[in-house]
């Protein structure tokens, strides 16, 4: 697994991580609505991103997720959400 911070357009920290197929299911992350990460995930397939639910709500405020496009630094298109999991500890837990 493989992470970044980048700053959202807002300002905020977003972690990025880079996984396999797997992943979310082995650390025990629960979907809650879309489609995990699979072998279809690969490089040179549409890129593909499975979000947060905070960043979900907050980025997309009272739409569906599936679909919409992740908008990073410089107003560069990231990847289109395919999934929305339930939120996990990002740096510690007594966040």
């Amino acid at each position: 697994m493989a992470s970044t911070v980048e700053k959202d357009q807002r300002g905020f920290d977003v972690y990025r991580y880079a996984v396999t197929p797997g992943y979310l299911e082995t650390m025990g992350i629960s979907l809650r609505y879309g489609r995990l990460l699979d072998e279809h995930d690969v490089a040179g397939s549409p890129p593909a991103v499975v979000s947060s639910e905070s960043l979900a709500k907050s980025e997309f405020p009272g739409q569906d997720a599936i679909g919409q496009v992740h908008v990073g630094p410089k107003n560069l298109p990231w990847f289109t959400v395919v999934g929305v999991v339930g939120d996990v500890k990002q740096t510690s837990l007594a966040e």
